[in-house]
C-alpha cells in the first residue's frame, strides 16, 4: 500500500478486541434479562461480573480466573 509521506508512522492495522465498555453493558442487559426471567443466581453472577469489569479490571491486562469474582 502506498503512504505518501515518510518518517516514523502508526501500524497501519490495528488490533481486533472487545471494547471495554460494549462488553460492560452487554452484561448489564444479560443481567436484567435473566432477573426478568426470574433466574436470580444466573443475575447474580452477572451482576458481580459486571462489577469486576467496572471497578477491577484493568483493560489491556490478561484476565486471571478467580473465584471471588462470580461470588464463590
Amino acid at each position: 500500500m502506498f503512504k505518501p509521506y515518510r518518517g516514523a508512522q502508526g501500524p497501519s492495522i490495528r488490533e481486533s478486541g472487545i471494547n471495554h465498555f460494549k462488553l460492560i453493558q452487554f452484561l448489564k442487559d444479560a443481567q436484567m434479562k435473566c432477573q426478568n426471567e426470574g433466574e436470580e443466581d444466573s443475575a447474580f453472577r452477572f451482576e458481580m461480573l459486571v462489577e469486576y469489569f467496572s471497578k477491577d479490571y484493568e483493560p489491556g491486562k490478561p484476565l486471571k480466573f478467580n473465584p471471588t469474582i462470580l461470588g464463590f
